[in-house]
């Protein structure tokens, strides 16, 4: 198997055809230990603090300097960042929401029973 993060060539479809096909969970795990894979360390971090407990979403915005100001679109800030993460996370529960509540549950099963590891402590 090819280590994770070492190439940035990716190869699979774009962020927003993912979110559209609502295809986003499944190619997250499926990429995971990829040379590209969708998330970095940080980024999976950030996605298995989330769908650990997607009621915090607003307090891991904030924690991650990516609140969205009052009037703005959800994820307005995250995507300023160039954080899919965190577009996520600010979209979760909108009629723009990138994933499901079933894409959820599918992560925080995947991250419960040992997926998405990184380097990170």
């Amino acid at each position: 198997m090819a280590q994770r993060n070492t190439s940035n060539e990716w190869t699979g479809p774009s962020a927003r055809e993912m979110i559209s096909t609502h295809t986003l969970a499944q190619e997250v795990i499926a990429r995971h230990n990829d040379p590209c894979p969708v998330f970095d360390d940080d980024e999976i971090t950030r996605l298995r603090r989330f769908v650990q407990e997607p009621t915090q979403a607003r307090d891991l915005l904030r924690e991650f300097d990516m609140l969205d100001t009052e009037g703005d679109s959800p994820g307005t800030a995250a995507s300023s960042k160039g954080s899919l993460a965190g577009y996520i996370i600010a979209s979760y529960g909108t009629e723009k929401s990138a994933l499901s509540e079933g894409e959820v549950r599918t992560l925080k099963e995947w991250f419960d029973n040992g997926g998405g590891k990184t380097t990170q402590a």
